[in-house]
């Protein structure tokens, strides 16, 4: 166990996150981010070619745009609910809310396909005096349970449905059922993987992995409940911004395998990647790149914006939860 906890305490590699995480490091990245931004505004407003592009933000529909921020709104405080009921037995609703929405800050201005975040949480509760290999791991069973199988999910009913011809998207058979396929390979590549003899074998990973398996065989459905609409949410906020330009009668197949494909990008920890990786991902699959440019600009500002202003938010209660009580609340009596 103590060699485990070491391997597992040098991933996590505390002092190199501390050091990406300072205060003038996430100022200077969310400044680059903003930048960008204003940047490919810039372009859309005054390059000649573009007017199609112009067109729709013209005639956005702010209504819809509202509709975006609140459904980011409830990603982030779901994501809170699946962090709760994960640290159940140590962390109260009232630790969970404001770790989680300076959480969610984090990952909205240091893109490391949403990890920067479980890092941040994963050094602010061993330093909180949970213990690191148990708290590490839970994290991992988290991000395994939240962002991959979920998102896993979503590409076999986006991939799956669009080669059925249930849900239109795009006109090739091969970009539907070959995502969907891969995605059920993966899915199942991980239902092997957690059996307890080669677990076992993949010692670190194979720990992680099993925290995976632990919160589901838990069974929980507030932990389903905050997993699901952490993702789903967010993917509505996409739909949001969407509808907002113009919709053009999208299917659901593109918009589930832009959302879902398009995010690979975010992996990536270069500015623009991951709009580049949307704005591709809706084209190929049947939206007009004039649509694609501007919703994904909008849903980017969306879901850059409200996670941005929500972690200043949680970061002020997290402070006031670490000095009140000098911890994470009540334990409670059950894991």
């Amino acid at each position: 166990m103590n060699d485990t906890r070491r391997r597992i305490i040098e991933a996590m590699d505390r002092d190199e996150v501390l050091r990406r995480l300072t205060r003038k490091q996430l100022l200077r990245r969310a400044g680059l981010a903003i930048g960008v931004v204003a940047v490919v505004v810039l372009a859309i407003v005054e390059l000649p070619g573009l007017h199609a592009v112009r067109a729709r933000f013209t005639h956005a529909d702010p209504g819809w745009i509202v509709v975006a921020v609140f459904m980011q709104v409830a990603s982030v405080a779901s994501f809170a609910v699946a962090l709760q009921r994960t640290f159940r037995a140590r962390i109260s609703p009232r630790g969970a809310i404001p770790l989680g929405m300076t959480a969610q800050g984090v990952n909205a201005v240091v893109p490391a396909g949403g990890t920067a975040g479980f890092a941040f949480m994963a050094v602010v509760l061993t330093d909180a005096g949970l213990p690191a290999a148990w708290t590490v791991g839970r994290l991992i069973g988290l991000f395994v349970v939240s962002s991959v199988l979920v998102n896993l999910a979503l590409v076999v009913i986006g991939g799956g449905g669009a080669a059925l011809g249930l849900l239109p998207a795009g006109d090739s058979l091969a970009a539907s059922i070959v995502p969907a396929a891969i995605a059920l390979a993966l899915v199942a590549s991980l239902a092997w993987a957690l059996g307890p003899p080669r677990r076992r074998r993949l010692g670190f990973v194979g720990e992680a992995l099993a925290a995976g398996g632990d919160l589901l065989q838990g069974r929980d459905p507030w932990l389903a409940v905050g997993a699901l609409g952490y993702i789903v949410f967010d993917l509505m906020a996409l739909a949001g911004a969407l509808a907002a330009l113009g919709w053009d009668g999208l299917g659901l197949g593109t918009v589930l395998l832009g959302y879902t494909l398009g995010q690979i990008g975010s992996v990536i920890p270069l500015p623009g990647t991951t709009e580049g990786g949307l704005v591709g991902a809706l084209v190929l699959y049947g939206a007009p790149l004039s649509l694609a440019v501007p919703a994904v600009l909008v849903y980017r500002t969306v879901a850059v914006g409200v996670p941005l202003v929500l972690g200043g938010l949680g970061a002020v209660g997290l402070r006031g939860q670490l000095s009140a009580i000098g911890g994470w609340g009540r334990p409670s009596a059950t894991a």
